[in-house]
C-alpha cells in the first residue's frame, strides 16, 4: 500500500500507475490524503483520510489571537514564536482504491 502526502497526488499516482498496467486495487492499495470531493468521484474511488478543516481553521483564528482557553498548549518560559503541535482526530474513508492483499485473514 502506498499512503501519499495528498488526494491530488494520489490521483495522479493512480493514472500513472494505470498507464504502466499496474491494477488498483488489485496489486496495490492507493490511499490519499485529504478528502477532497474529487476522490469519490473516479474510479476506483480513492480511499482517503478525512481532516477536520474546520477545526483546523478554529484552531489557527483562535493561536492567531492568542486565545489559551482554546486548549493549544502554554508557551512555557514566555517565547510565542515557538511552534504548537495540536493534535486532532482523522478519519480513514475507505473506498475502492484499496483491497487485502491476496490470502490476507479478514479482520475477527
Amino acid at each position: 500500500a502506498v499512503l501519499v502526502y495528498n488526494d491530488l497526488m494520489a490521483l495522479a499516482l493512480m493514472e500513472r500507475l494505470r498507464g504502466y498496467g499496474v491494477d488498483v486495487p488489485g496489486q496495490i492499495s492507493v490511499v490519499g490524503w485529504d478528502d477532497i470531493p474529487f476522490s469519490a468521484m473516479v474510479t476506483p474511488a480513492l480511499a482517503t483520510i478525512r481532516v477536520p478543516r474546520y477545526d483546523m481553521g478554529v484552531r489557527a483564528i483562535d493561536m492567531l489571537h492568542g486565545d489559551q482557553s482554546a486548549g493549544e498548549p502554554s508557551t512555557a518560559g514566555g517565547d510565542e514564536n515557538l511552534p504548537a503541535h495540536i493534535a486532532l482526530p482523522t478519519q480513514f474513508i475507505p473506498r475502492g482504491s484499496v483491497a487485502r492483499p491476496d490470502g490476507a485473514d479478514a479482520p475477527a
